[in-house]
């Protein structure tokens, strides 16, 4: 990487991907040794006055490997720090970009570059380093991040902008939990540019391939998703960590706001944040809204349900359709993420069904301590997603969501 020294050094980087079956974890990264050095690293160098992060990128990449690449190939897989490979003392900070397409010809040493070199990236709790080709620190700080993300493990989601913020806040919030042993994300390996060249454009994900799942997986599930919500979150009705302003919820198609508020307790939350702004948006097509409604406000916000559990971190969105099954358990997809009460998550998953959903829910149950009576609020926190449904769909929903107002205003 070239470019004058000081006690932060500031780079564009690039890791190429590529599938290598033959190698731990299946994925290789192309790697560079610059002359009289050692170590291994990402092919980039420093940006001149001026250039933008990726500009260098592209224009590094080319002079030390011949390697021609556009801008908008590149997703952003974040900023990462870590001690400098080849300065004592001083610390790196690289802006890392991602690529996962084919190359226009194999890259060759070229300008400072004494080696150009495929190495294996390995698996998210191991990072190889052979002592023939050790590498530098960046790459063991960021290597975990680009485990299992060759191409073959890649899906493009179009999702760009906001929601697409949202989107990638949320998944890295619960694949921070998932860390702790929460259940595992589909994550964010990379941003694409937006087709403009301006802001953030669709996101690259980890790939899943399904299976059907067993007692077994549906058992670790609910165990896992008890983790998940233990890792909590600062208040109901707050945002994933960093996140300013509303969420959002719904079909990408018909994307409403979630006015995220942080609360005190989980009924004003409950009240304020989820069921009022949906009631009204219901009431707006449906003359007089859902029967019961008010009164269904009054006693969430006199704390009628409020039982104490700390806030969980949510999902969101957990119906059938965004909980996947993979040959290692459970992943979630396309969250809502936010501050609540872990059963909402529990009445999402009731509300369309899931495989093996008792036995789910018992695990969960067990794994999370809940107390006897748990599964007569699951009509309650149901409502999320049922007046969700009266808001964006209408019709049979609104009878639903209705009758099922109803059985809560008995308990």
């Amino acid at each position: 990487m070239s470019g004058a020294v000081s006690d932060d050094i500031r780079v564009s980087a690039v890791a190429f991907l590529r599938d290598a079956p033959e190698v731990p974890g299946g994925v290789e990264v192309l790697t560079v040794r610059k002359h009289g050095t050692r170590l291994y690293q990402f092919p980039g160098g420093k940006p001149d006055p001026g250039e933008h992060a990726r500009d260098a990128a592209v224009r590094e990449v080319a002079e030390e490997t011949g390697v021609h690449v556009v801008g908008s190939s590149l997703g952003f897989a974040g900023t990462f720090t870590a001690p400098a490979a080849n300065e004592a003392g001083h610390t790196v900070t690289a802006d890392l970009f991602l690529h996962v397409g084919d190359m226009a010809g194999e890259p060759v040493a070229a300008a400072e570059i004494a080696d150009a070199r495929w190495l294996p990236v390995g698996t998210p709790h191991r990072t190889p380093d052979d002592p023939e080709y050790p590498l530098a620190p960046l790459m063991h700080a960021t290597f975990p991040r680009l485990a299992d993300a060759g191409p073959a493990a890649s899906y493009r989601k179009h999702n760009p902008g906001r929601p697409g913020d949202w989107e990638q806040a949320g998944l890295d919030w619960l694949d921070a939990a998932a860390a702790a042993g929460g259940v595992p994300v589909a994550g964010v390996r990379a941003r694409m540019p937006a087709e403009s060249g301006r802001g953030r454009g669709d996101l690259l994900l980890r790939r899943v391939t399904p299976v059907a799942p067993d007692v077994r997986a549906a058992e670790d599930f609910g165990r896992r998703l008890a983790v998940t919500h233990r890792c909590g979150a600062p208040a109901f009705g707050s945002g994933p960590d960093g996140w300013q302003g509303s969420g959002y919820q719904g079909p990408n198609d018909s994307l409403l706001d979630l006015p995220l508020a942080p609360t005190p307790s989980w009924g004003d939350y409950y009240a304020a944040v989820v069921i009022a702004p949906l009631a009204r948006r219901v009431r707006d097509g449906v003359p007089g809204g859902i029967p019961g409604t008010d009164r269904l406000l009054e006693r969430l916000t006199a704390g009628d349900f409020d039982d104490g559990r700390p806030p969980a971190r949510l999902h969101g969105d957990l119906w059938s359709g965004n909980l996947m099954w993979a040959a290692d358990g459970a992943v979630l997809i396309d969250p809502s993420a936010h501050g609540g009460h872990g059963l909402t998550d529990l009445g999402f998953l009731t509300m369309f069904g899931a495989p093996h959903l008792d036995r789910i829910l018992d695990a969960y149950a067990e794994a999370a301590q809940l107390q006897d009576g748990w599964r007569e609020l699951l009509p309650l926190h149901r409502l999320h997603v049922l007046y969700l449904h009266a808001a964006v769909f209408g019709g049979g929903y609104v009878d639903e969501t209705a009758a099922t107002v109803r059985q809560v205003l008995g308990l």
